[in-house]
């Protein structure tokens, strides 16, 4: 504890995942502290006990946005929050938040999943995958590919659902995209990749941030880092639906974004690259006081609208999106 009271965690320093969810915590009252990793292997090795558990766990900031009902739940096994507006919804959200695929959480990140779905007037559906180290590859795709799959099972048309990740968590979205693909499953409207982290072989940066690579391992476990599913950079994206994919210009992760853009492109697919002049990782978790990230969850929600309100011109099929993103235990009662 610190001498006021507060908690303080020592993480890795130089954008690191591990330092924008300690800028969350502080935002919750809760205080950080730097300090060298030379000798760290486990990525998990960033954070105390106590603050591992809130790096994960159901405590995030105030809420920032009223939305009408938020209500947690599970679909399957998996945690999910559902978000959901006083009047019908022009479509579906699914989001992923990032964290390196080792910390982050569905409490956590609740302030972008509300300003997403404010912005984009669609309901929203944030999923708490597993993390690695305790749950490697493919368990966070396993998980969210059932959550896809639980909407489609409800009769959301696919069309009707835009999937949303940032940085890890947008990586996260295009493993989705690659499964959904192998499995025969339709793919969603769109895609909206915010800071996207897609090299996990980690080829794009001549300097690799120690925290990147450890938590990479972490990930990947015994699976090969050349797998397309989770180097998309390598992996066929022909018939990925239209990406917006955003970065920030300082963000020493932009070559993710630049690479992925052209990839895409090349293989056909209609994507967007927004760029932003700031030099965060994850910029868009500080909208509240920084203009360009406001600006960037607004047309993440502009660009969700324009897809799934296409989609859903039948007002029966509205319904349907309605009732698909009402909570499991709210529908029962």
């Amino acid at each position: 504890m610190g001498a006021d009271g507060a908690v303080v965690v020592k993480v890795v320093s130089s954008q690191s995942e591990a330092e924008v969810v300690c800028g969350l915590l502080r935002s919750a009252g809760i205080e950080c502290a730097h300090r060298d990793t030379d000798a760290i292997d486990s990525p998990l090795e960033d954070f105390t006990p106590e603050i591992l558990e809130l790096a994960r766990g159901p405590i995030g900031a105030p809420p920032t946005r009223e939305i009408a009902e938020v209500v947690d739940d599970t679909v399957g096994d998996v945690p999910v929050r559902f978000y959901r507006h006083g009047e019908p919804p022009t479509g579906l959200v699914v989001y992923f938040h990032g964290g390196g695929h080792i910390i982050g959480s569905i409490a956590i990140m609740d302030n972008v999943a509300r300003e997403i779905a404010h912005a984009s007037g669609a309901a929203l559906i944030s999923v708490g995958y597993r993390l690695a180290p305790e749950h490697p590859f493919p368990a966070a795709i396993d998980d969210a590919v059932a959550a896809y799959g639980w909407m489609l099972d409800r009769g959301v048309a696919a069309d009707e659902i835009v999937i949303c990740g940032d940085s890890s968590g947008g990586g996260l979205v295009v493993s989705v995209l690659l499964t959904l693909m192998r499995r025969g499953l339709p793919q969603p409207g769109g895609a909206v990749l915010m800071c996207p982290w897609v090299d996990l072989p980690l080829n794009l940066q001549d300097e690799v941030i120690e925290t990147v690579r450890r938590s990479a391992d972490a990930y990947l476990g015994a699976h090969p880092a050349d797998d397309p599913v989770v180097s998309p950079l390598t992996a066929d994206l022909t018939g990925l639906p239209p990406l917006l994919i955003q970065a920030a210009t300082g963000d020493q992760l932009l070559g993710n974004a630049n690479a992925l853009t052209d990839r895409a492109r090349d293989h056909g697919v209609d994507a967007r690259l927004d760029l932003y002049s700031v030099d965060a990782h994850v910029f868009q978790l500080f909208w509240s006081f920084l203009p360009e990230a406001a600006e960037a969850l607004q047309k993440a929600g502009e660009f969700a609208d324009e897809i799934t309100r296409d989609a859903v011109t039948d007002p029966r099929a509205r319904a349907t999106s309605a009732r698909a993103a009402s909570p499991p235990r709210a529908r029962r009662g």
